[in-house]
């Protein structure tokens, strides 16, 4: 929040889903595929992989979306979340691993961000301005139930359905630090302070099966393959009542981390991996630096898949681009190409002579000469017992999914770790709100 001190940010409810960008033309463009009597159309993932025609997602902007674009639209490109929802009379919002699910065709965009406008690009204008162009674009379906506008609360999620079009929901707050004149002196202080209020709008966003806010600077540009403040994601467990983060049992937001080897398993799992190595990325020195060990959470058939799957991508050493400890405790029966990203929980990071992210920003002493003995796996020095050094580790890490829509070099970075085990010192939510890599919901 600190942040934000002094000015207005737009809280948006964070939506479990696939970010897509979304090329609209009414003119024949060569790089998009014409539409049924409408506009020609291009969708493109999050990696910026063109989304073919016979897609469910290019299937529903094309009914569902293209058609509600406004008569003084030409050309536009906007950003926004596929989400699945239930094919039901609730329309409940559902997790992103429906959306997987080839059988699932019910769907709905968020729209919440344009990027061009008739000719005119639009990612170096401020945030609002991107915003109210994007509202003036579009008139979706029911617009006087859904959508939620700049400065008010959103609607109860109960009192409306998702359909298959909407602009994002939430709220802009007010971060002044200054006490406003018209509190009651009988008034709680605190109930108007920003901090309440963005709680109050995360409660809402978790109450709509959402999973957080994305909390957007209005005067600041679209900054698209860069690190910025400007964009900043909370989840649930900021929620002070909820009890996994009132007890400090949780980090504030899961991470997404690279499975670069694996230990077999014992017992039921004898046929099959039953723990793996985690890394984290440092994109700039294009390293892996390991955080950690991850056994639970899986079921036989997620165990059974991964097993299969990694098997194919297994390599004979070590590959020099993972910076990984030599203790006993973290010796890898087999070492995997980085070709995965998985969502972890974990309860919390800690100081650990065992990995080595985060070890370039901890206070740490620094290692001794490098041992002239050669190893052959790798070419970057290792930690041992002896050098003491240290990097962050997780405690009670817990698989949730794969991250099929991230590539490896997009995994939780390394300054990033740092960040989260800084913050969670202090475990204030003014100061362990995370930063979102490259702008991304």
């Amino acid at each position: 929040m600190r942040k934000y001190a002094g000015g207005v940010a737009a809280c948006e409810y964070k939506y479990d889903g696939a970010r897509l960008q979304i090329h609209v033309s009414k003119r024949t463009v060569s790089h998009m595929t014409p539409t049924n009597e409408g506009p020609d159309l291009a969708v493109f993932s999050r990696n910026c992989e063109r989304i073919p025609a016979d897609h469910k997602y290019f299937a529903t902007i094309a009914t569902h979306v293209v058609p509600y674009m406004n008569a003084h639209v030409e050309s536009i490109i906007v950003e926004g979340e596929m989400v699945a929802v239930a094919d039901d009379q609730t329309q409940q919002l559902l997790p992103f691993q429906t959306l997987q699910t080839n059988g699932h065709t019910a769907m709905c965009l968020f729209a919440f961000d344009c990027l061009y406008l008739n000719g005119t690009s639009l990612v170096h204008r401020p945030f609002q301005d991107r915003r109210a162009a994007l509202h003036a674009a579009f008139t979706p379906p029911s617009t006087s139930t859904t959508s939620a506008l700049p400065g008010q609360p959103p609607r109860s999620p109960r009192q409306q359905l998702p359909q298959r079009f909407q602009f994002v929901q939430g709220q802009d707050v007010s971060f002044s630090l200054h006490e406003d004149p018209d509190t009651d002196e009988n008034e709680d202080p605190l109930s108007n302070s920003p901090a309440k209020l963005l709680q109050n709008v995360l409660q809402a966003a978790v109450d709509a099966d959402c999973e957080g806010l994305m909390v957007k600077a209005l005067d600041e540009p679209y900054k698209p393959g860069c690190r910025t403040h400007t964009w900043l994601k909370v989840k649930r467990d900021y929620l002070p009542a909820t009890p996994s983060m009132a007890s400090g049992m949780f980090l504030p937001d899961s991470l997404d981390l690279v499975p670069i080897a694996a230990f077999r398993g014992k017992g039921r799992r004898a046929h099959v991996f039953g723990s793996f190595l985690l890394a984290c990325y440092d994109p700039t020195t294009q390293l892996f630096h390991t955080v950690g060990k991850v056994g639970s959470g899986f079921t036989d058939v997620d165990l059974a898949a991964i097993s299969k799957r990694l098997e194919d991508t297994v390599v004979a050493v070590k590959p020099l681009e993972y910076d990984a400890s030599e203790v006993k405790s973290i010796q890898p029966d087999v070492w995997f190409e980085p070709t995965e990203v998985w969502e972890i929980r974990a309860a919390q990071l800690t100081k650990s002579v065992k990995y080595t992210a985060g070890s370039t920003y901890l206070d740490a002493p620094s290692p001794p000469p490098p041992s002239t003995t050669s190893n052959t796996s790798s070419s970057i020095t290792s930690r041992t017992d002896a050098h003491k050094s240290c990097g962050l580790g997780l405690r009670f890490p817990r698989f949730l999914a794969v991250r099929r829509d991230k590539a490896v070099v997009q995994a939780t970075s390394d300054d990033q770790l740092a960040s989260l085990y800084l913050d969670s010192q202090t475990n204030n939510l003014s100061t362990t709100i995370i930063n979102d890599d490259d702008q991304r919901h």
